[in-house]
């Protein structure tokens, strides 16, 4: 396997978040919190809400990785991810954009202050962590961030094209 630099993971990581929110930029409000809009159940409002609870729970989850305990919250996230969805939208109803954008600021400070803290054998080395299959936390990490919100950004791109059509 292919090993990568720390780098690597920023850059991509903040790609995708300046192409989500170059994708909502200047889009009415009435827009984002269209209801049905995203995968038929969704607004991206609701999306953006998700996408934040689910940047925390990875950070809390690599924090826990990087210290050998078992990122139980994360695991569960991964393992029935339609529930957590649908459990953090639930819970967040009636958060507004500002603070939406916020928090999703504040999971990518988390995300480079989390990866200032891994070395290069972390990210590289197989075996380190058990908890996720004593491979690589690289790829891991690509997953369940930058590769994980891109599925995303695409189903909201999409959809705000077909709005202004």
């Amino acid at each position: 396997m292919q090993k990568i630099q720390r780098g690597f993971l920023e850059s991509k990581i903040e790609a995708v978040r300046e192409q989500l929110l170059a994708a909502i930029d200047g889009v009415d409000e009435e827009v984002l919190n269209r209801p049905n809009s995203i995968a038929r159940d969704y607004s991206i409002i609701d999306i953006l809400n998700y996408l934040a609870a689910w940047g925390e729970t990875v950070n809390k989850g690599l924090r826990e990785i990087q210290r050998r305990k078992k990122p139980t919250e994360l695991q569960r996230a991964i393992e029935d991810q339609k529930a957590f969805r649908q459990q953090t939208i639930a819970e967040s109803q009636d958060d507004e954009l500002p603070d939406i954008l916020i928090r999703l600021e504040d999971v990518m400070f988390a995300y480079e202050d989390q990866l200032r803290q891994l070395s290069h054998d972390d990210l590289n080395r197989p075996k380190r962590f058990r908890f996720i299959g004593n491979k690589p936390l690289w790829p891991f990490i690509a997953k369940h961030t930058y590769q994980h919100d891109a599925e995303w950004v695409d189903e909201i791109e999409n959809y705000l094209k077909r709005v202004k059509k």
